[in-house]
């Protein structure tokens, strides 16, 4: 791009280059460039650099730190700017060769060992090292971070309980007491603990004291109360609860004892005084001996002002700088892809920690602080404009990438990235954009339009603590009362699926094969009458909610039916499928429905603090699993906006995950996913296809169900038209066959 250019695109802005009010007819767009014909637009470049990418990265980046990032459109530039452990093939998405060159696995698949290249190297020039990694994932992992992909993480020993304040270290040597007051044996300073309860604690559970207590029992408590103030007496025995390891506890409260479940407690922080607490399992990196089944803890009360957060309690460890051993809490056969996310990259711990000390944690990842260890380095970010990124000279692929520069544009508005396509001004519309439906037949059938599966599903969170829709029978009733066939035929118009449930039938790791074999068998779990679209049945479920629907001025009303909102992000598509669904909910339903939109940035914040009642979401995977669809809805998950909880889910989506066999994990999962589907805190509306457009000069973009296209392999070919194979700038760096884990 010429400074001439530049500056005239600064001066107007994106949005106005070969600017026309509204997208007409495709025939009607004004020739700002000569259009070939069979392509959308101009194949020619107007004379820019061919060693720079130019492309629409859609929406302005929440983040561009790893551990925070959790949208498309941070994620999208992260992955240009950090690389992992491994990375995703440009083709197939297998892990390749990122920061390690090769691994190792024990037998049993619970311990990795990462041998790092010796030439990865930040921007800056010092060396990427394990202790980068270590320190990266126990920050996510660190509740104070609020990293909302931490999850991700819960795959390490001790991940989860550490994220959740629950295994803590003694600062100093303690005499554990039991409920009468006797000293127990003494733990040495340095010894974790499992945290069950805080004394005084409060109580959540529906009656002030459970009954007396029957070992091996299994209950759920829920959350809806505060509960009443009471003390931790002692232990009593084991339990599950809410599908979790637990035990019984011998309370104090108004001058009663009784038992309760650990569940029932929650932490009074303003007054804690004590922690009934068990010595913890930590991590060995050593093959894993059975613990005997009459093995007791060693628990007791102990001052809560001797624990500590100590996060070398998470299995990730460096031997040394170039070696990182990791042990995982259960088998994890997708292991490997998650370290291919952008969560699971490093970050420069001296940069990081230098802003976060001025109270500026925002601020590290800006053009003049951020350091960086991926293929390209950021060079500018223009608000609402523009991102550019540079060639990362200390990159080991600095020599091999075709693409010197990329160019983010940051349009949001469709019809404005569609001109600025067409005019060539841009070489790729960019994985965040979606085409408008009015023109898809007639893109469909341009030489640079592609069309492929993409594992996600759209759907609309509900908060389930907002009335009307925290009553079940008010959110089965909004689902019934979607025509999902005619939202995909006639809004969306892009060979989408209507969904009756979260995770897309195509999904991997058995699930796919799974529900092929219910639906072959004729017990097809997510296509019965009550999933189908049915109004009848919708308007008799609000009248069970206490909302009879009348007929009224030829249609209905829902007596007593307050208005609902519906909130979404600023685009056109999503504007368009939120008008389809008010006017199906106020044909069908009688209720009334406001709308509202707001920037990506807002709308975010409003969905995470709980200011809605129906928000348009969605969710793309991860990784082709479906722990990575279903894992939102876990009750302890950063992502589980809904405010939905169930014990019954927790416990089967933890049972699938630590099941080793993936056919019969699979099973777990579909049954995990109809408790949830059966309790409607989101309605699915349907699974994503996607379309794009892209000049057919660009060679290295590959069409995949992950839509992850890393530009490091992307080029431009000026000889596009003699055809011939889209091969990457270089080849992947393929992993070598993992050696064996040998303590």
């Amino acid at each position: 791009m010429t400074r001439h250019t530049t500056a005239r695109r600064a001066r107007h802005g994106w949005a106005a280059i070969c600017a026309v009010g509204v997208l007409g007819p495709l025939g009607a767009l004004p020739a700002c460039g000569r259009d070939e014909p069979g392509y959308f637009g101009t194949v020619g470049r107007g004379g820019k650099d061919a060693a720079t990418f130019y492309l629409n990265n859609g929406d302005e980046p929440e983040y561009l730190d790893p551990g925070l990032v959790s949208d498309t459109a941070s994620s999208a530039l992260v992955r240009e700017l950090f690389d992992g452990l491994v990375l995703a093939h440009p083709d197939d998405q297998h892990p390749v060769q990122g920061v390690a060159e090769r691994y190792d696995t024990s037998d049993d698949n619970l311990l990795y060992r990462f041998h790092l290249r010796a030439d990865a190297r930040w921007t800056d020039g010092e060396p990427v090292t394990a202790h980068d990694f270590v320190y990266a994932w126990q920050r996510v992992l660190t509740p104070a971070t609020g990293a909302r992909n931490a999850t991700l993480l819960y795959a390490l020993t001790n991940g989860k309980l550490f994220h959740q304040g629950k295994i803590l270290r003694l600062g100093e040597a303690v005499r554990p007491r039991d409920g009468q007051g006797t000293a127990r044996a003494e733990l040495a300073a340095g010894t974790f603990v499992r945290v069950y309860a805080t004394s005084p604690a409060k109580l959540r559970a529906s009656r002030p004291l459970a009954d007396a207590p029957e070992a091996g029992a299994s209950v759920s408590v829920g959350d809806d109360k505060d509960g009443a103030p009471v003390r931790v007496l002692g232990l009593g025995p084991p339990l599950r609860c809410n599908g979790e390891g637990d035990y019984w506890f011998r309370l104090e409260a108004g001058g009663r004892e009784g038992w309760a479940p650990g569940c029932a407690l929650v932490e009074d922080a303003a007054h804690a005084e004590v922690a009934l607490v068990s010595v913890a399992v930590v991590p060995t990196y050593a093959p894993r001996r059975p613990v005997p089944a009459e093995a007791a803890p060693v628990a007791g009360l102990v001052p809560r002002a001797v624990l500590v957060a100590d996060p070398s309690a998470v299995g990730v460890r460096a031997v040394d700088d170039r070696t990182l051993e990791v042990e995982l809490e259960r088998p994890t056969p997708h292991f490997l892809e998650l370290c291919t996310l952008p969560t699971l990259s490093p970050v420069p711990r001296a940069v990081v920690e230098r802003f976060t000390a001025r109270g500026e944690s925002d601020r590290w990842f800006r053009p003049e602080s951020i350091v960086s260890n991926g293929p390209y380095a950021l060079e500018s970010w223009k608000f609402r404009y523009e991102i550019s990124m540079v060639r990362n000279p200390h990159h080991p692929d600095f020599e091999r990438l075709r693409m010197h520069r990329l160019v983010f544009l940051q349009v949001n508005d469709v019809q404005a990235c569609l001109n600025l396509y067409r005019t060539g001004e841009i070489d790729y519309i960019g994985s965040n954009v979606s085409l408008p439906s009015a023109y898809m037949d007639s893109l469909a059938k341009q030489g640079d339009f592609s069309r492929f599966v993409w594992l996600g599903t759209y759907w609309y969170e509900l908060n389930v603590k907002a009335p009307p829709v925290d009553d079940v029978r008010v959110r089965r009733a909004l689902g019934l009362a979607l025509d999902r066939q005619l939202i995909v035929d006639n809004v969306t118009r892009a060979g989408q699926l209507p969904a009756t449930h979260y995770v897309p039938d195509v999904t991997g790791a058995g699930y796919s094969e799974v529900g092929e074999a219910e639906r072959t068998a004729g017990q097809a779990r997510f296509a019965s009458p009550e999933a189908a679209f049915d109004p009848a049945r919708a308007r008799a479920l609000l009248a069970e909610a206490g909302y009879r629907v009348v007929e009224a001025d030829g249609g209905y009303r829902a007596e007593g039916f307050p208005p609902l909102e519906l909130l979404y992000n600023t685009q056109e598509g999503h504007q368009k499928i939120a008008l389809a669904v008010q006017d199906m909910w106020k044909r069908h339903l009688g209720v009334s429905v406001q709308l509202r939109n707001e920037e990506w940035k807002i709308f975010l914040k409003d969905v995470r603090d709980g200011h809605f009642q129906v928000a348009r979401f969605g969710w793309v995977a991860d990784y082709n699993h479906p722990q990575t669809f279903l894992d939102n809805f876990l009750s302890y998950s950063n992502n589980n906006w809904t405010r939905w909880k169930s014990g019954a889910f927790d416990e089967l989506l933890e049972k699938a995950a630590a099941t080793v066999d993936r056919l019969d994990a699979a099973r777990l999962y579909r049954e995990a996913e109809a408790v949830a589907v059966a309790d409607m805190p989101r309605l699915p509306v349907y699974f994503y296809t996607k379309s794009t457009l892209v000049k057919p000069y660009v060679r290295g973009f590959y069409p995949n169900a992950m839509n992850v296209h890393p530009l490091r392999y992307v080029w431009l070919d000026d000889k596009w038209r003699a055809g011939g194979p889209s091969t990457p700038a270089f080849p992947p760096d393929e992993l070598p066959a993992p050696g064996r884990f040998a303590p």
